[in-house]
């Protein structure tokens, strides 16, 4: 706080002023305290910081290279038909081969008929592949075509068919046994019977029969090379098989091992004793 002292002094110059203090030059002090009022502005400053967050999203790109399987690992499955009276179901199992790495499937047909034979039937065809037994084992291969193949089809196999029945085969034809006579006086006529068997294989029943009663006859085969059969009476049968080779076979039991031998026969002879 601090005072002004004012003072005023009436000067002739301010009659007025004067003459309304009686003409009297007087002075007058005026005091005025004037009290200084401090005012502090604090201003604050408020520092707003922005902060930026950038978030960088990393987007992991996974390359999956797919690489194809071995082509001749992918062959689908087969249709197993059963549309024939005869057919019956059977097993194919597929595996890896151990050389190549290509799938592998085994086929197995079992039949429980008794008397009957399977054989197996790729794509319709009407070929049989057959083992001539009740029990049938074949491999197809998977190649790089994806398809499945066996060395008896040249087409891919998509259906097999397995068939349980009495099998007529292809025959193989044998001609007549030549009929020897070497004796004049006991030589005798054989008979020969050709039979076709079931499964189509050809038999052949050989007879001799003496005119006297109480002997004996022998069949001797290949003009004795290979051995002679003995009969008790006077009538003497024997049989034997066509073979793949177009020639009768004889199938005997050799009197020093025991062991059944098979011979080809082209010649017999029967002779009464």
């Amino acid at each position: 706080m601090f005072k002004i002292l004012f003072i005023l002094t009436c000067l002739p110059i301010y009659g007025d002023f004067c003459a309304a203090s009686q003409g009297s030059t007087s002075s007058t002090i005026i005091s005025t305290t004037t009290e200084a009022s401090t005012t502090t502005l604090t201003t604050s400053t408020s520092t707003t910081t922005t902060t930026t967050t950038s978030t960088t999203t990393a987007t992991a790109t996974s390359s999956s290279t797919t690489t194809n399987p071995t082509a001749c690992k992918t062959c689908g499955t087969i249709t197993h038909e059963l549309g024939n009276a005869n057919s019956i179901d059977f097993t194919s199992t597929v595996d890896e081969d151990a050389t190549t790495g290509c799938s592998v499937m085994t086929i197995e047909c079992t039949t429980t008929a008794t008397g009957e034979l399977v054989s197996l039937f790729y794509q319709g065809n009407t070929t049989p592949d057959t083992d001539n037994t009740d029990t049938i084992t074949r491999t197809l291969t998977c190649n790089s075509d994806n398809e499945w193949h066996n060395a008896l089809v040249t087409d891919a196999i998509t259906t097999v068919e397995c068939v349980s029945e009495i099998l007529i085969l292809a025959q193989t034809v044998c001609g007549a046994i030549n009929v020897l006579k070497n004796d004049p006086t006991n030589s005798l006529d054989v008979t020969q019977t050709e039979t076709t068997l079931a499964d189509g294989s050809l038999q052949l029943t050989v007879e001799c029969t003496s005119p006297t009663a109480g002997t004996t006859v022998t069949l001797i085969w290949n003009d004795g090379i290979n051995g002679a059969t003995p009969s008790t009476t006077n009538t003497i049968e024997a049989t034997l098989s066509c073979g793949t080779n177009g020639v009768w076979e004889l199938t005997q039991t050799d009197v020093t091992t025991g062991l059944p031998v098979t011979n080809e026969i082209t010649d017999i002879e029967c002779l009464f004793l």
